[in-house]
């Protein structure tokens, strides 16, 4: 097949140019791009390859919206283990919401295998900056307190990350005035607290260096072993090298037990101008001995951002226990310790419905002039008379034919765009709904790390896990309606293709009559969707 390197349309083997863009075809053998996913979003570029699965940037057919598209490699699907592992990724990040992880938004099945359609960073991961040295301290430290940020509540949601590291955390672009944005991804080897192992004897996971010495000795790790990989890459992004050294798998691996972080933590503070704040905060961090490491991540985040002098925004939601009882109600177990769970309001978002109308506008603007010119060629054949006159007759019928579709065309795009708006509206609350809960969620863990009561910390604890439960209900409820407005918007484009094809059709039919008896045919090309 060849490819347009600029619109990412299919062509047969023999074609040279794209019609549309007028760029030079490449040859492809990739198997997926040009692929539509879910009926929405066109795969035009690979953007990364790992080990298990491939990474294809998407654009919406319909709007212009990129996704990052996460297929599984054939050969790794037919392994059930490790289909579990990869889809075991898009039930972990649907567990959280957090504005510093990659969100992934659907999940399916194309030709047989898995994947994942998920939000797309603009940006270098981390280990391409370091790769032209390291960070200044400030930028290192903003970097892991968004990090830590995204660990407490990954913990809170019973989920370990398990693979910390400059690969996985992507820098985008900042919005406005915003500091820079800082997502963590590849939740695929992600330990779910009350999930059972993929394994009888769940193997050790993660990548030598920041892989937690409590892992390495047998033990089962708890969010404390994210803790020890934050504190190598805050150490590595500090400094531009690992905190303990060494080459080999195997020796990145055995330097955490035999090693103290003393002599690594005392090295950084000679060569670097890091401040002993965040030199006493990467020492606690790369800890052998998990319980001398900070008690939750969310202290972290605390101290790194004190450091900078920020100030984390204050939840959008009073927590729990500031949240009156019901008339009538006493004891704890019956006193509703939680707001009630945010439900959309039904008031549609017209944003969406604006931008698929201003995008078929366009496209069925080219389709009037394809019209046009085959009624203009069809009335030049009619002034010659004879046999081409006859003709004529014939490809006029094709041109009538298209304007029709084409009303039908213009009525089918606008319940797309409407089906677009709907889930684009249920998503959007969603994700306010999502992002109150967790903010509230960091408060209560928060206070219950900083607690030293422990009759505070249970009820905190308490008011955790109903806050939870209510998130969860909340998130059931969404998944349900995404999934209804996702058939009936596939549904919708599935139809527009078609009328579109039965479109093509006519006026291909048209052209051809006309084209019997002349050496140069006259092309009628479909305008690219």
């Amino acid at each position: 097949m060849r490819i347009c390197p600029e619109c990412s349309e299919l062509f047969p083997p023999h074609a040279a140019f794209c019609p549309f863009d007028g760029k030079p075809l490449t040859s492809s053998n990739d198997p997926y791009l040009g692929r539509t996913v879910a009926g929405r979003f066109r795969l035009t570029r690979r953007i990364g390859a790992g080990g298990m699965s491939f990474v294809y940037l998407a654009r919406h057919v319909l709007i212009d919206r990129l996704s990052a598209i996460k297929i599984l490699r054939e050969d790794v699907a037919l392994n059930a283990q490790l289909r579990e592992r990869f889809l075991r990724e898009a039930r972990a990040v649907n567990r959280i919401h957090h504005p510093n992880i990659v969100e992934v938004t659907d999940l399916g099945e194309l030709d047989g295998v898995p994947y994942l359609i998920m939000e797309y960073v603009d940006g270098p991961t981390v280990l391409s900056v370091l790769s032209h040295g390291p960070l200044d301290w400030r930028r290192a430290a903003s970097i892991g307190a968004s990090l830590a940020g995204a660990l407490g509540r990954t913990h809170e949601a019973g989920v370990i990350h398990r693979d910390v590291k400059p690969e996985n955390v992507l820098l985008g672009k900042p919005l406005g005035d915003e500091e820079e944005r800082v997502k963590l991804t590849d939740f695929g080897v992600a330990k779910m607290l009350d999930a059972p192992s993929l394994t009888l004897s769940e193997q050790v996971v993660g990548t030598p260096g920041y892989i937690a010495p409590e892992y390495l000795e047998g033990r089962e790790p708890d969010g404390r072993a994210d803790l020890y990989a934050l504190g190598v890459l805050l150490y590595e992004m500090t400094s531009g090298k690992l905190p303990y050294g060494g080459t080999g798998a195997s020796e990145l691996l055995l330097r955490p037990l035999t090693s103290t972080p003393n002599v690594a933590i005392e090295r950084l503070t000679n060569e670097t101008n890091v401040p002993e704040e965040l030199a006493d905060l990467l020492l606690q961090l790369l800890q052998r001995n998990r319980d001398d490491r900070p008690a939750s991540a969310f202290l972290v985040e605390e101290r790194l951002r004190r450091l900078l002098g920020v100030q984390k925004p204050p939840p959008s939601i009073p927590p729990p226990s500031m949240i009156p009882p019901p008339p009538g109600s006493m004891s704890r177990d019956e006193m509703a310790t939680v707001v009630d769970a945010v439900v959309p309001v039904d008031n549609e978002d017209l944003t969406s419905v604006t931008s698929v109308g201003r995008r078929t506008e366009l496209l069925n603007a080219r389709w009037v002039q394809v019209i046009h010119d085959l009624e203009r060629s069809t009335e030049a054949a009619m002034l010659e008379g004879g046999n081409r006159a006859w003709l004529a007759a014939r490809a006029r019928v094709f041109a009538e034919q298209a304007r029709r579709i084409l009303n039908q065309l213009d009525r089918a795009a606008e319940l797309v765009a409407r089906a677009q708006a709907r889930m684009d509206m249920i998503e959007g609350h969603a994700r306010q709904a999502r992002d109150r809960f967790g903010r509230a969620i960091d408060q209560l863990a928060l206070d219950r790390a900083r607690s030293s009561s422990e009759h505070e910390a249970e009820d905190l604890t308490f008011q955790i896990g109903a806050l939870q439960g209510r998130l969860d209900e909340f998130n059931e409820a969404f998944e349900e309606r995404y999934a209804t407005a996702a058939s009936e918007l596939e549904g919708g484009i599935s139809a527009y293709r078609q009328i579109q094809s039965e479109l093509v059709r006519s006026l291909d039919d048209g052209a051809r009559i006309l084209d019997v008896t002349r050496e140069a045919p006259i092309t009628v090309g479909a305008p690219r969707t």
